[in-house]
Order: structure tokens, then sequence, then C-alpha cells
């Protein structure tokens, strides 16, 4: 994205990094006698902003 946008890779360091709790992807999990027990993968967004130093 920083090469699309004209910036120089070789000068970039981060900004701002940060973490944001995502959807949870519901799932089950086959148990013994007919039964399931829920199974849920938790995700995470994550952000990171870059800047050119001059």
């Amino acid at each position: 994205n920083a090469e699309y946008k004209g910036m120089d890779t070789e000068k970039l360091f981060i900004e701002h990094i940060s973490s944001h709790k995502g959807v949870v992807i519901p799932g089950y999990r086959p148990r013994a006698f007919g039964r399931m027990t829920p199974f849920n993968t938790p995700t995470t967004h994550i952000q990171i902003v870059l800047q050119e130093a001059n």
C-alpha cells in the first residue's frame, strides 16, 4: 500500500499500533452421548499506522 501511494519504504517507521477485539466465529465440538460443546474462535483486528521519516 505504501509503494502504491508513492512512499519510500526504506524511510517508514511505526507511528501507532493497536489491536481490537474482532468477531467470534461460533463452532461446536461433538461429545459423547449426542452432546455438543461450544468451541468458539475469537478473532483480532490489528491496526498498524506507518509514517515516512523526513
